[in-house]
């Protein structure tokens, strides 16, 4: 018996063993509810009523117009709104856990009509502050909204500086990121992992959090408790880092709790930030009735907030005369007590319930027998796939995998990328609504993936939409995006897939050549500025055929190998933020460094020390993880890395863990359809990859991954060389006759808006409409500044 027949007979015994085990796990029982737990139904709904009857006259709240005309889409109405939502209505068929039933359908449309107004005012969709575009997008996502109407990519994702963002915002921007699965639709400038690991770079030493952390203010225990909120998703799947910045805020909180179980903020008890400790514990899966780093005296943060309940169901912000809130009076009713209240009791019923946290709010998983078993099948299923999926491509190898194998393994996620788009295998994939994507992260590493097959299909109709996409971008200042070189670099790498030259390879609405090459790397300031990836496709680029550098050129090849090196660290590897090595961005690396390793002993030597940290990196069985999670791409991209270097992944010690190689693992990712799904678990960093379903993102990385080693076994050039491809100018510098989708979309958009302004009545309409927003806008600004820190803080 050879050691590869003895180590899948190991993997066999072992999913055997593995399957045992789960399936005692999954069977055993969930603690229940805590005995003598209070009603906390009955706390709830008079908690909303006492809010409805101390604010309109009839018995719905949110379907009152006068209230809708002054609290919707406000810190006023979002957050009881959102409380309501998250305690009457399950995601699945919005259809009532409990009959509190509310007029959510108006008060979304009031939403919509407000931010409406406020768009053909000024152009944007909210105020300046961040969180005026998150907290309603939480608010109203809840109610079953579609958040694209007014939570966009570009605020989110790639707003200003994280440096100059205020920590509430990013708590919210965080929240907003994870509380259900956003499509986005252009790649995003930064992932949640950024919001992240700058929320953990904002805490204090004693381990809390304060609202002028920039400035090194005090902690506060109410910024505390919302940042440890917006973590609470990286603390559940046991984030290292997140971890143990949790730990040290829990340790500073607890300190904060007095005996009877609530909590202050600049001195005054009150509920508000009782309830935000409360919403905290229970949003980190940690049970407030029961862990005794917060029961003091016998008493639980849900007694602490009880004490600060009415006769009549409402609450008070505190019994003591606040200075910082001149507005709430001592002991009588408020709002934003009474709203805070409400929803930190709503995310405790969920927790006993054993439904989502508050703001999760994908499709509830409540844990019922039949659920269980579900997950119980799911979970075998996955696993069973990973090992039918690599016993059966290795079934005819001695050593390696043959090449025709791994060709008609990457032919299968084209063939079920056609599928997924209605296509039939026959139909080309460049065609009809995938070109939408040409200049994007979802299509370009499509052809290039398939150009390294040597796959036919329509490349001709990709590069016309890559070309249009490239030529109307560049009619606004930022071009593709302005901080952002990558974009360049990939457009690049698509183009050449396509037999296109980048140097020259469209023209701009005055008909001046775009270089690709030039305007991404040679004469770009700041390549920098995105961090370490901008050196690494810059370079990557570069090296795909013979670029020589022009006399005034602000990056060269020698620059940015330099820059790139300067950036490694001690023990080898590179990453985006820390001191320990990321594996994709060091694998990345290594795929900019492969093409001049021979020729420069500098290099060469950090190349080895990547290595030798990657070997160290790889898991048991063969993979790699990004952020504690094993997953698909970190696999791709090391695979990719090594048949770059000339590394054969399948016979090298170095790569090889209990006779695992990382195709092993990449390979454990195939589904039945022939797609890759990203990981096996849920990845808090990443949560539109649902765990064993298709994701789009695995599927072209493990595309070029194999790509890499088919060209690799059968002696050709890496998929990154270029340098003896027949590239073609035919069409480079020929302007449309017929506008591109995009254009044409914007001139009907133009058409309709002169149409609607053509009518005298309109006219007056929208004139009106513009007077009534100034006069609102104008009279919050007046009311906002004569308020305190406090007022400011707990509004968000």
């Amino acid at each position: 018996m050879n050691a590869r027949s003895f180590h899948i007979k190991i993997r066999k015994a072992g999913c055997v063993f593995l399957g045992a085990v789960l399936l005692l796990f999954a069977f055993l029982p969930a603690a229940g509810a805590q005995a003598g737990a209070p009603d906390l139904d009955a706390l709830i709904v008079s908690a909303f009523e006492a809010r409805t009857a101390h604010t309109v006259s009839g018995d719905r709240l949110l379907g009152d117009p006068t209230y809708l005309e002054t609290n919707a889409g406000t810190g006023t109405g979002d957050w009881i709104a959102f409380a309501m939502a998250r305690y009457g209505f399950t995601e699945a068929g919005k259809q009532p856990v409990f009959n509190y039933d509310e007029d959510y359908a108006a008060y979304i449309a009031a939403v919509q009509r407000k931010l409406d107004a406020y768009y053909e005012e000024t152009g944007i969709r909210a105020g300046t502050k961040l969180t005026e575009y998150f907290r309603p997008a939480i608010a109203l996502s809840a109610m079953g909204a579609d958040e694209s109407f007014y939570i966009t990519a570009a605020t989110v994702y790639n707003g200003t500086d994280l440096k100059r963002i205020a920590l509430m915002s990013l708590d919210f921007g965080l929240i907003a990121y994870w509380m259900r699965d956003i499509e986005i639709a252009d790649e995003p400038v930064r992932r949640a992992s950024d919001l992240m690991h700058r929320i953990l770079e904002l805490q204090l030493p004693d381990g809390g959090w304060s609202i002028s952390s920039l400035m090194g203010g005090a902690s506060d225990v109410d910024v505390t408790a919302m940042t440890l909120t917006a973590l609470a998703p990286y603390y559940r799947a046991g984030n290292a880092n997140v971890t143990a910045a949790a730990e040290k805020a829990l340790a500073f909180l607890s300190g904060k709790q007095r005996n009877t179980g609530d909590f202050a903020t600049y001195g005054i008890f009150n509920a508000e930030s009782t309830a935000q400790v409360l919403t905290a514990l229970t949003s980190m899966g940690i049970d407030p009735l029961a862990d005794a780093r917060f029961i003091k005296n016998g008493n639980t943060a849900l007694d602490g907030l009880l004490t600060y309940r009415l006769a009549d169901g409402s609450f008070t912000h505190s019994y003591t005369a606040d200075p910082e809130n001149g507005a709430a009076a001592a002991g009588g009713y408020n709002y934003l007590a009474t709203d805070q209240a409400a929803y930190a009791l709503v995310s405790l019923w969920r927790q006993q319930k054993g439904l989502n946290t508050l703001y999760d709010l994908r499709p509830d998983t409540k844990q019922t027998a039949e659920t269980l078993f579900q997950k119980i099948k799911a979970t075998i299923e996955a696993l069973l796939r990973r090992i039918v999926s690599i016993l059966t491509l290795r079934a005819d190898a001695a050593e390696n995998t043959p090449a025709e194998t791994l060709r008609q393994t990457a032919e299968d996620i084209v063939t079920y990328k056609k599928t997924s788009l209605g296509k039939t295998a026959e139909e080309p994939l460049f065609s009809g609504d995938f070109l939408n994507g040409a200049g994007s992260t979802a299509g370009d590493w499509y052809p290039f993936g398939m150009a390294a097959l040597e796959l036919d299909d329509d490349y001709a109709a990709y590069l016309a939409a890559l070309r249009e996409n490239v030529r109307q971008r560049y009619a606004s200042p930022e071009k593709l995006i302005s901080n952002k070189a990558t974009e360049w670099h990939r457009a690049a790498l698509a183009a050449l897939a396509c037999g296109a030259d980048p140097t020259r390879f469209t023209v701009d609405e005055a008909g001046n050549a775009v270089d690709l090459i030039g305007d991404g790397i040679f004469y770009r300031e700041n390549i920098g500025r995105q961090g370490v990836n901008g050196f690494i496709w810059a370079l990557i680029a570069l090296h795909t055929r013979e670029y020589p550098a022009p006399a005034n050129a602000v990056n060269t090849e020698e620059s940015l190998i330099a820059d790139l090196l300067s950036r490694a660290l001690p023990d080898g590897g590179w990453n985006m933020r820390g001191t320990a090595p990321d594996t994709d961005i060091t694998a990345m690396a290594l795929i900019a460094l492969a093409p001049v390793r021979d020729e420069n002993e500098q290099v060469n030597a950090a190349v080895e020390k990547a290595l030798a940290a990657l070997s160290a990196a790889q898991t048991p069985l063969g993979g790699f993880t990004e952020e504690n999670i094993e997953n698909c791409e970190s696999s791709a991209v090391v695979l990719t890395a090594l048949c770059c270097l000339g590394i054969d992944p399948e016979t090298d010690d170095r790569f090889i863990k209990n006779g695992h190689t990382v195709l092993d693992a990449l390979l454990g990712y195939r589904l039945a359809d022939g797609s890759f799904t990203h990981a096996f678990e849920a990845d808090p960093d990443d949560p539109d990859a649902v765990p064993n379903k298709p994701n789009d993102m695995s599927c072209q990385q493990a595309l070029y991954a194999l790509a890499s080693l088919w060209r690799f076994r059968t002696g050709k050039s890496t998929a990154f060389d270029f340098s003896a491809a027949a590239l073609s100018d035919e069409g480079w510098d020929t302007l449309p006759t017929e506008p591109g989708a995009a254009r044409q979309a914007a001139d009907e958009a133009t058409g309709r808006l002169k149409a609607f302004f053509a009518d005298e009545a309109n006219r007056k309409t929208a004139v009106s409409a513009a007077l009534a927003a100034f006069v609102l806008i104008a009279a919050t600004i007046l009311i906002y500044r004569g308020k305190k820190r406090k007022q400011a803080k707990n509004a968000l």
